[in-house]
């Protein structure tokens, strides 16, 4: 459904830009609570809510998927406004007020990925990068790394003292240490698991026993926390090969819109798309993301801006490809995708 509407009018359309605009307030307090520890529980009849004002994992994703889509929509925007700008910074910056790993790795392999874009093609929709750019650049991260030295530095206690909790919470605390442990034994199960069916695999809800550390018990699951590991358990080599070949040609293309579109526009959304499903595929080797619906959703609309910005960066004149062999790739794609 996404890659039916074209491009022009994605950018025209005001319904995601709001959706970000509005999201943005509520994300700022939930990152405020969630970094103070404040979370408190709502007894509301027939949807009672519990842990409300903790930023968990998915949540902290989805708001960064959110917020680089809306990044993705104003870049492509000749004029940009800069109350948009502002929130869609907002949200993909969620996962620094977050102390779930698995939600920074994701920023930090999208961060990277616009990173490589922006070094290699010169621009990310409307955004050039220049030498001044870069040099602006580091002495920001400079200027932010001399303030962290300084305020570690400072007798204030209290500043020291809750720069590490937040440091230790999120890397060195006992329960993450154990998390990491539980995980390294339920890849041991499930690689066992997988070696008993290594072609078509075990099939779907296949359940497996491991040790897990922190309450010390062996639990029954049937997920392993990881995408490569959840695809080999259920649907073998097999299944696995056929989902990082529809993934793959499926990055290939928006790698392909980003590198030949001559719009400003195909060239941000490209790359935006292509920065969330790297975000999504890289928080997906510590968890199952594949059973996170909210976070594959977004993983759609992704999929479908990227389709469509290929098409229409082939279908473009002076592309180099014929017309006559659009149709064809056309269909082809959406039956990998599919």
């Amino acid at each position: 459904l996404v890659a039916a509407v074209p491009v022009r009018d994605w950018v025209a359309d005001n319904a995601l830009p709001r959706l970000v605009l509005l999201t943005a307030p509520a994300a700022l307090i939930i990152m405020i609570t969630g970094t103070f520890g404040v979370a408190v529980d709502l007894p509301i009849p027939l949807a009672p809510v519990y842990g409300f004002g903790a930023l968990g994992a998915d949540a902290a994703t989805l708001f960064a998927a959110l917020g680089l889509i809306g990044l993705g929509l104003e870049l492509a925007r000749p004029i940009r406004r800069a109350p948009r700008l502002a929130a869609a910074i907002v949200l993909a910056a969620s996962p620094l007020a977050s102390s779930q790993r698995a939600a920074l790795l994701g920023l930090g392999a999208a961060t990277l990925v616009l990173f490589l874009f922006a070094a290699v093609h010169g621009s990310v929709g409307y955004v050039r990068l220049r030498s001044g750019d870069v040099a602006l650049g580091v002495l920001v991260v400079g200027g932010l790394a001399g303030l962290a030295v300084v305020l570690m530095g400072m007798r204030s206690s209290v500043v020291r003292d809750f720069v590490d909790e937040q440091l230790r919470s999120t890397f060195q605390s006992t329960a993450k240490a154990q998390s990491a442990q539980s995980r390294i034994n339920q890849w041991r199960a499930a690689r066992e698991l997988i070696a008993q069916q290594p072609l078509f695999g075990s099939g779907l809800g296949t359940e497996f026993v491991h040790y897990e550390v922190g309450p010390n018990e062996f639990w029954t699951q049937n997920i392993t926390h990881n995408i490569g590991l959840d695809l080999l358990m259920r649907t073998g080599l097999l299944g696995f090969t056929l989902f990082t070949l529809a993934l793959l040609s499926s990055l290939a293309e928006g790698v392909r819109a980003v590198w030949r579109s001559h719009s400003p526009q195909l060239v941000a959304l490209s790359a935006l798309a292509i920065a969330a499903i790297v975000a999504f595929l890289a928080k997906g080797t510590v968890e199952s993301v594949l059973e996170k619906y909210r976070l594959c959703v977004l993983v759609g609309l992704a999929l479908g801006w990227m389709y469509r910005c290929w098409t229409e960066t082939a279908s473009a004149p002076g592309s180099g490809f014929g017309s006559a062999a659009l149709p064809h790739r056309q269909r082809a794609l959406a039956g990998v995708m599919k």
